[in-house]
Formats: structure tokens, sequence, C-alpha cells
């Protein structure tokens, strides 16, 4: 399956109109422990629509926004019952907010970060 869908980017509660792609698939099937396993692919990306922001007297602008996540999943065949998941999140950017009060004061943030977390249910 495969869906895209217009989404706000929250970046230090400043949120940003972006787009995400989404798709699954099944990739393969696996024997392990006495058991037949079918494998999930997920893919998903996120694209700002937006990279400026300016309601007086601030702006906001983001750049270099990179937003992924990439899920594995291992289900019983038989059953349905989930047996491992992995997912990975990297997300980066560059996010500077300035106000036109405070001339030449600027909050400039770069940030990459890259999340895993795994699910093991059967050994």
């Amino acid at each position: 399956w495969g869906v895209a869908q217009d989404q706000d980017i929250n970046v230090f509660n400043t949120m940003f109109k972006g787009h995400v792609e989404s798709t699954e698939k099944i990739s393969g099937f696996e024997e392990r422990g006495g058991k037949r396993l079918a494998i999930f692919d997920a893919n998903s990306a996120v694209k700002p629509m937006q990279t400026e922001i300016i309601q007086d007297p601030l702006h906001a602008t983001l750049g270099n926004y990179m937003g992924t996540t990439h899920a594995l999943s291992k289900v019983e065949d038989a059953t349905g019952v989930l047996v491992y998941r992995s997912v990975e999140t990297k997300i980066g950017y560059d996010y500077k907010l300035e106000s036109k009060k405070m001339a030449g004061k600027r909050l400039f943030s770069t940030q990459t970060t890259t999340e895993r977390a795994v699910t093991e249910l059967l050994k």
C-alpha cells in the first residue's frame, strides 16, 4: 500500500506545511523457530512545502530538512501475530527564528537525530 498526504511539521513549536509519502510492501518470507514469517518493509519520507513563516514580529526559516522512517516487521503467516519490529527514524534540519524587535538576535538551531527501536518476540 502507499499513501501521500499533507501534514504539518513541528520544528521548535513552529508548524511548517509538509508532505508525507509512505509505502509498505511484503518483501518476502522467512522460516524462523519452526514458523513461517511474512516480512513487511515500510518507508516514509517527509518534505517541507513551506520553509518560511512571517508573523510579525517573528520570522522563522527552515532549511536542509530531512525526515525519513524505515520500519521492518515480521508477522507469523498463519496467525498474523507480530513477532519482530524495528523502526528507525532520521530527522535533520536547520532552523532560524528572528525578531524584528530585537535586530541581530537570532535563535539558530541545527539538529540531526537518529532513533532506532527494536521489539523481538520470537528468538
